[in-house]
């Protein structure tokens, strides 16, 4: 009688495993056709797996997207680094008056070309003796950007060094995975030590991307294109939940929780890399983050700018990008209205006395 309740017990585990599958592969083949075959399909042909960072931008690749107000399309590029540029405009390296911004997809800027970023328009109000790097990763946190800061701080020396941080930034840096779904995007994140401080942890598993299925920008949905959608959605599947289920049973360091301690190592870390290397560091606030403390006395070259857009009654239809007749809000990323407004208090705040910009 046990022996039949464990066997039944089994088999139910089985077959709603199985059906489980099955319905995130039929989601999977749907979602990842529509992202591919679309005409301004940009998500997978930009970005590829690394092993400290869970994925960058590719580099030296052009793509394209749309303007939901508008409905026009533009193309952008990564230059050979993975900064987004806009196509035939290269970054001059020599220039000694180079500005790294580090951030989210608010830097990267999402949805808007890559002159239309506040990184791009602040540097244009500066003038043209500066040259904006756009080192903005989509979906990563502050450890994303201490890895990058590590490796491009010393090898580019920017004169001025900007962070953005929200709590989105600090939330992805104290977790296993980004919050996504259906699957599991590991991301590289902090776990505090014996003695209080934090260790960087690379991704607890390597990501899969759909790239190696042939279909192309503004193929159609045909027979052909679903099957091999499927059949690479449903590999992935068993990958993404066969390593979920092998990390479940593992070892790995726990991610921190102290808010504080994420913020002030972070920034002790890139504040001392910009001091070494001649850098000065800004820290750029999109929204109100209540641990952040003031850093100027703590290491030469430290200054923080707070902007939040957040205080605005209308900030979702004014700031956001939004579609149709009334507005109505079809993503949280910034228009551009509010990347020009976040450049142009940035621009002020890096032209007053203490960082001595004309």
């Amino acid at each position: 009688m046990a022996k039949r309740l464990v066997e039944n017990i089994a088999l139910s585990v089985i077959v709603a495993f199985t059906t489980y599958l099955v319905y995130l592969t039929g989601v999977c083949a749907f979602v990842y056709f529509n992202e591919i075959s679309s005409p301004t399909w940009s998500d997978f042909e930009t970005t590829h797996v690394s092993t400290d960072f869970g994925w960058v931008p590719k580099p030296n690749v052009q793509s394209s997207d749309i303007l939901c107000e508008s409905r026009t399309e533009f193309e952008y590029c990564h230059d050979s680094l993975g900064f987004k540029i806009p196509c035939g405009s290269p970054i001059d390296y020599k220039n000694p008056n180079k500005i790294l911004f580090l951030g989210s997809s608010f830097t990267y800027g999402q949805y808007c070309p890559a002159d239309s970023s506040f990184p791009y328009l602040t540097t244009n109000l500066l003038g043209d003796r500066f040259e904006c790097l756009n080192g903005g990763v989509c979906g990563q946190g502050l450890v994303m950007q201490l890895i990058r800061a590590k490796q491009l701080i010393p090898l580019i020396k920017p004169s001025i060094v900007v962070i953005e941080v929200q709590n989105s930034g600090i939330e992805r840096s104290q977790t296993h995975f980004l919050a996504t779904w259906p699957t599991h995007l590991a991301l590289p994140y902090y776990s505090q030590e014996i003695d209080g401080g934090l260790a960087l942890n690379n991704p607890v598993y390597q990501l899969k991307f759909m790239t190696d299925i042939n279909i192309q920008p503004g193929d159609s949905f045909t027979f052909s294109a679903l099957i091999r959608t499927m059949w690479f959605g449903s590999l992935l599947q068993i990958r993404d939940h066969t390593q979920f289920v092998s990390y479940l049973f593992s070892e790995h360091p726990m991610p921190s929780s102290n808010r504080s301690r994420t913020l002030d190592y972070t920034f002790d870390e890139i504040g001392k890399l910009c001091v070494e290397n001649g850098a000065k560091m800004v820290i750029l606030t999109l929204s109100k983050v209540k641990e952040l403390k003031e850093l100027d006395n703590l290491v030469d070259g430290y200054s923080q700018l707070e902007f939040n857009l957040n205080s605005n009654e209308d900030f979702g239809t004014k700031y956001l990008i939004t579609d149709g007749v009334p507005k109505q809000v079809v993503d949280n990323h910034f228009n551009a209205s509010a990347n020009f407004l976040i450049a142009e208090s940035l621009a002020g705040y890096l032209r007053d006395d203490k960082h001595k910009i004309q």
